[in-house]
């Protein structure tokens, strides 16, 4: 009993959280050029082994929108370019910004039928994803009054086939593009400690996530939760506290771009040995 109603409280909370509309007025957002994040990973990177565009195509519900972006600009994007375009070596990152608030696993399947999202993957050298947190407000809204954990277990049955489904889909449109899929956070797990079952859930949903993407043999899951649930920092947004503020997309967005500036490292890696190689046989002759 005291588990039920534990989990009926913060989920009623939740509920609330997602489906507020924040005020996005009366605050800045933070220079992006000048984030310490973005100076740290400058200092880190060679100047000159990214290509010299990326065209990236992103994916998913309110994150990839943005709700909670003060500057209403997209959320991680804006961020992530600026960390891609401080690098001399890169003309442009180009953002197709996909993310619409409340879409579930069922919306974003019927969203890649459509010829616009078709064409975007299909010139995408990435793809980055938000999605899943809706699908378990599903079952809150549907299961309210008698809601257990078993319910969440069923249902992640499903939500594994459709994720499944969404990237055998992208991968007829784009076999070779690298797709970041961003993971969960439980955004109560700071101020109630007590409440164990929610970070249950999204340690169990996140492992599914983990596990399909890296089928994919250009597939990266993104870790999240523990930045939010470890961070002495604020990282939500103040009028909803579910959804990011600026700084905890910004968090989201190196954590997207650590992953992606491995992979164009052994990418370039990759394209100069090729070069050498081709160097090396003409000499030969």
């Amino acid at each position: 009993m005291f588990w039920k109603t534990s989990i009926t409280v913060m989920l009623t909370l939740m509920l609330a959280g997602c489906n507020s509309y924040p005020s996005l007025f009366g605050k800045q957002m933070e220079d992006h050029s000048t984030s310490y994040l973005t100076k740290a990973i400058k200092r880190e990177i060679p100047e000159d082994f990214f290509p010299t565009n990326i065209n990236i195509v992103s994916l998913g519900d309110s994150l990839t929108q943005g709700v909670g972006d003060s500057s209403e600009s997209g959320g991680y994007i804006p961020y992530l370019v600026s960390y891609l375009e401080q690098n001399r070596g890169i003309k442009e990152a180009e953002f197709n910004n996909h993310g619409v608030r409340g879409n579930r696993t069922t919306d974003l399947l019927e969203r890649l039928k459509t010829p616009q999202l078709m064409m975007d993957i299909q010139q995408a050298d990435a793809i980055v994803i938000t999605i899943g947190g809706n699908d378990i407000m599903k079952v809150v809204k549907d299961q309210f009054t008698n809601l257990t954990m078993q319910d969440f277990y069923l249902e992640a049955n499903h939500y594994e086939e459709r994720l499944e489904e969404i990237f055998s889909i992208i991968r007829q449109y784009n076999k070779d593009a690298d797709i970041y899929f961003v993971g969960l956070y439980n955004p109560f797990g700071k101020w109630i400690s007590a409440f164990q079952e929610l970070d249950m859930i999204m340690d169990d949903w996140n492992s599914i996530s983990q596990e399909i993407v890296t089928r994919d043999p250009n597939g990266y899951f993104i870790r999240i939760d523990d930045a939010f649930s470890n961070s002495d920092e604020n990282l939500l947004y103040k009028e909803d506290y579910f959804h990011p503020n600026d700084r905890g997309y910004e968090i989201i967005a190196s954590r997207i771009y650590d992953e992606m500036k491995e992979r164009i490292k052994e990418n370039i890696k990759s394209m100069r040995m090729a070069n050498e190689g081709e160097k090396n046989g003409e000499n030969l002759q």
